[in-house]
């Protein structure tokens, strides 16, 4: 479904549905002549390419935030890393980047929606960072020769330059392209720089790695790090700007997040104090690292400020080594539609036993606060209703992620009985082979076996006890909720048999609920027989 996006983006035209020497089309009237060396040279399946001025183009990757069916809902997950991970080798001390590295709290849900549907979401994150050809396909009134030199990223300058860019891009597909750009209820998408969360979600690897591999300090690079990363050294690329897609993209296709050009984002900088951003607000984020800065030292988390303006020059900051990818998305409210269904989902954000907005404490004094005389007295009942719905908001969210855990958990144990049923047995088959044979060899069976099942009955108590406290602790319908979730997950990262596993756990949590438990080894026998 994900994969070919030719039924997901109406216009929006994926590079491998192209025939070989195809000129590839993204909307009426704005063909793209460039050869694809200069601008998506690592051509995949699953991009997404749009035109630009002169007969460029450029290419895009689908990141998902699938999350739950609600559009107040949103993927939770951890940006920065922890202290004492921060510390680069012969670089700062680890408490010397925590006011910029340290892990936080973070949240995410892509704009753009498959179908209208609030549980398949997703942006359009730039593939490589805007190269000097692309950007003066754009910006400029005479249109670039495609050539070799041009497909280096685009640097010196200013992140005001850079706005200018995608507002000028985003203009330009609006008058010669329209079909370039996703629709959310007859809205156009757009152009725009990334925001840090946008940026860090994607160079992780987002939902296409495993929640191990994710908090890691850079994303797996099973050929080692200098096949995916430009960074100052003599194996790399010693300092000097190198042309895009020269190296093995992340988990998620996308080229050269790390190194290469430092890339700026959509929003301000602001330190970080443990858990949640400082509120001050600063100067531009550079994220991602450069050919300027040695290897040890580039991670996912790799941040920092620099003023817009030279205080030398009087100018806006534009330095060599800066550069910047963009995004396509959308903005939130497209229509009466969506915003009556954003509405209705605010409701069911706090739909916790005593703490809904239907009649619920929040909504009785949000009433009590508008008829009170005492304006001091109502302003307190207002603060008050307003802790009680984001308290019940994260108690939500904290039920979410619980449930997913559990879920986990169980797919994790069901596979682990299987494999041990699987050992025993094959152990049997080698008994029966060795029927009248070595004494020697039938007691180190025997020995097997008896270890086997001694961890076998471990299993089977973690698992019945798991399946119980899921069934007691959690609603039917939010673990069927939570069930799709982890699904889409675990078979995005091919996970297929975990996926299979995770369900037939909610499976038999829902039915041991509804029946008040059972026979423990009729739910036993299933997890052999599926």
């Amino acid at each position: 479904m994900w994969s070919d996006l030719k039924g997901l983006l109406s216009g929006v035209v994926v590079l491998g549905a192209l025939s070989p020497g195809a000129g590839a089309w993204a909307g009426d009237g704005a063909p793209i002549a460039w050869a694809e060396k200069y601008w998506n040279p690592g051509k995949a399946d699953g991009d997404v390419v749009i035109p630009l001025p002169c007969g460029g183009g450029m290419a895009f990757r689908v990141v998902r935030t699938d999350v739950g069916d609600n559009w107040l809902a949103d993927q939770p997950f951890k940006m920065g890393q922890w202290s004492e991970r921060s510390a680069a080798s012969g670089g700062e001390s680890a408490d010397a980047l925590a006011y910029s590295q340290y892990q936080r709290n973070a949240y995410l849900a892509g704009s753009l929606s498959q179908d209208g549907e609030s549980a398949h979401r997703y942006f359009l994150m730039g593939k490589y960072e805007v190269t000097r050809d692309q950007y003066k396909a754009v910006m400029e009134e005479t249109c670039p020769t495609a050539k070799t030199a041009g497909r280096t990223p685009v640097d010196n300058i200013s992140w005001f330059d850079a706005v200018h860019f995608t507002q000028r891009l985003t203009e330009w597909l609006m008058v010669n392209s329209p079909p370039s750009l996703p629709k959310e209820e007859g809205v156009h998408a757009f152009v725009r720089l990334p925001t840090e969360e946008e940026w860090e979600f994607t160079v992780r690897g987002g939902q296409a790695v495993t929640p191990d591999e994710f908090l890691a300090d850079r994303f797996p690079m099973p050929e080692g790090v200098s096949q995916y990363i430009w960074y100052q050294g003599s194996d790399s690329c010693r300092g000097d700007l190198q042309v895009i897609g020269l190296h093995k993209p992340n988990p998620l296709g996308v080229h050269d997040m790390l190194g290469n050009v430092q890339e700026m984002m959509l929003e301000p900088f602001h330190m970080v104090r443990p858990g949640r951003p400082h509120g001050q607000v600063g100067g531009l984020v550079y994220r991602g690292g450069s050919c300027q800065i040695g290897e040890t030292q580039i991670t996912s988390a790799f941040r920092f400020e620099a003023s817009y303006y030279e205080d030398s020059t009087g100018k806006a900051r534009a330095q060599p080594m800066a550069g910047f990818r963009v995004l396509i998305a959308g903005p939130v409210v497209t229509g009466h539609d969506r915003l009556a269904r954003i509405k209705a989902d605010w409701n069911r954000v706090s739909d916790l036993p005593g703490v809904s907005l239907e009649g619920g404490p929040a909504e009785q004094l949000e009433k009590a606060a508008t008829v009170v005389e005492n304006s001091d007295l109502s302003r307190q009942l207002l603060t008050i209703a307003t802790t009680v719905r984001r308290e019940a908001a994260e108690r939500q969210e904290i039920n979410e992620r619980a449930i997913q855990s559990n879920l986990r958990a169980g797919a994790l144990t069901i596979r682990q009985y299987r494999d041990e049923m699987q050992r025993q047995n094959k152990i049997k088959a080698a008994m029966d082979v060795n029927a009248g044979g070595s004494a020697s060899l039938d007691k180190e069976y025997a020995d097997s076996l008896m270890a086997i099942k001694a961890r076998m009955r471990l299993t089977q108590g973690v698992y019945t006890w798991l399946l119980a406290r899921t069934a007691e602790d959690f609603k039917s319908p939010d673990i069927q909720s939570q069930a799709t979730a982890v699904s889409r997950q675990l078979r995005e990262i091919d996970a297929v048999a975990m996926a299979d596993f995770a369900v037939l756990f909610a499976t038999q949590a829902q039915r041991w609920a509804r029946e008040g438990g059972g026979d423990v080894n009729v739910y036993l026998a299933e997890l052999l027989s599926r």
